[in-house]
């Protein structure tokens, strides 16, 4: 909310610097830091400046990522395996800021490649709309309180396990089938209150 408040000021930011601001905010953004004000979180910062920048340009982002998406392709797969053995290097959080970075250019890039071979996968992941408010919802408790506790009990998949990747992603299948199975079960028992939870939907 402070950023689109301070939004024609950030504007005339971008204007005067002709973008070229975004070099210094991609540095913080990568190193991690944070200057405590609120509301002006270095990610959020930076991704709303980034944001401003392709608007106003009238860029489309995945064409740009088009011209590098084998190399963040790479980068993204050899991060999110790297980063369970770099938990203790004090370089972490620019290995982790990177993969967030490719790996988020690298699903835009798989969903416009299914969207355009299959669009009937579009159309069915379109249909799932309805669940998105009430995962986004109850996720943290599922997540933190059950998914977590589950895959951890396992020393393989522990955060310090060889096998913390696959620990990683069970988390997240665990806690999306939690999610679903909560949502069937309250809808089939008090369906006015899940249209409450689920903001209408």
């Amino acid at each position: 909310m402070v950023l689109c408040a301070l939004g024609p000021i950030l504007y005339q930011i971008l204007s005067w610097t002709r973008g070229y601001i975004l070099l210094p905010l991609l540095v913080l953004f990568l190193i991690g830091w944070e200057c405590g004000v609120a509301g002006f979180g270095t990610v959020s910062f930076f991704c709303f400046m980034l944001g401003g920048q392709l608007g106003t340009k009238q860029i489309d982002p995945l064409e740009v990522i088009q011209r590098v998406k084998y190399l963040a392709g790479v980068i993204a797969i050899g991060t999110v395996f790297a980063l369970p053995l770099l938990s203790g290097w004090a370089g972490y959080i620019v290995v982790h800021n990177i993969y967030i970075l490719t790996g988020s250019a690298s699903a835009l890039l798989v969903m416009q490649y299914i969207g355009r071979r299959s669009p009937e996968v579009i159309q069915r992941l379109s249909d799932l709309n309805k669940y998105v408010f009430f995962i986004y919802a109850v996720h943290t408790v599922l997540l933190v309180n059950w998914a977590r506790g589950i895959v951890f009990r396992v020393p393989f998949l522990s955060e310090d396990g060889s096998g913390a990747v696959l620990g990683y992603l069970l988390i997240g299948v665990l806690t999306l089938a939690f999610s679903f199975a909560s949502y069937a079960i309250i809808k089939k028992i008090a369906p006015r209150t899940l249209a409450i939870l689920s903001g209408g939907r």
